[in-house]
């Protein structure tokens, strides 16, 4: 069975409450193999370490921007300079991780499809 690339590109194009617009090009990774994963709990991990008992404000957060900084491979500046860290609007942020997800599901329909076609 051939895997559809584990790669999916997408344009981003989102306006926040703060008036800023963040757009541009990302290419992201829709499947983590177990390096990824470890990476993104310790990203997690890292975010979170200073707080003894951490908000579900800040775990969600820290969810947030692990994930998106490990799946993301290619992002406009705006993105790659700060990887969320600078940004004023949460809206976005979050917008920009269910962009991430959504696309991510959609690789897994691919495959899930393609298999039933080899197999059906």
């Amino acid at each position: 069975m051939d895997l559809p690339n584990k790669e999916r590109s997408f344009y981003f194009d989102v306006t926040g409450e703060s008036g800023v617009r963040y757009e541009g090009d990302f290419t992201i990774k829709c499947k983590l193999n177990i390096g990824d994963k470890y990476l993104l709990e310790v990203e997690k991990s890292r975010l979170t370490s200073d707080a003894f008992n951490p908000s579900t404000t800040l775990v969600g957060l820290a969810t947030i921007l692990a994930t998106l900084k490990i799946k993301i491979i290619k992002s406009p500046n705006w993105w790659s300079q700060s990887l969320g860290m600078s940004m004023e609007d949460e809206e976005v942020l979050i917008d920009l991780y269910n962009k991430v997800e959504e696309e991510s599901v959609k690789w897994l329909e691919e495959l899930k499809n393609k298999a039933n076609v080899k197999n059906g």
